[in-house]
């Protein structure tokens, strides 16, 4: 299950996932000003492992903010 967050105008999706007992996040950006229906999303590279899905996605989503951020907001 994706969970979908807004910050600073812009759309993005968080992923968790278990791996070996690790987990892992994949971090998806939608394009601004439109409905995410239909889009193809940009994944932005997230390599970070945790040891609960809670922690995974705190880390998961500081990043995607950070990235959102450093690109201006919208």
């Amino acid at each position: 299950m994706t969970r979908m967050h807004d910050y600073k105008g812009r759309r993005f999706g968080l992923a968790t996932f278990d791996q070996d007992g690790r987990w892992g996040a994949r971090v998806e950006l939608y394009q601004p000003g439109r409905s995410t229906q239909g889009q193809i999303p940009i994944q932005l590279p997230f390599t970070s492992t945790a040891t609960s899905e809670e922690e995974i996605l705190v880390l998961a989503k500081k990043h995607a903010e950070e990235w959102i951020d450093r690109q201006g907001g919208v």
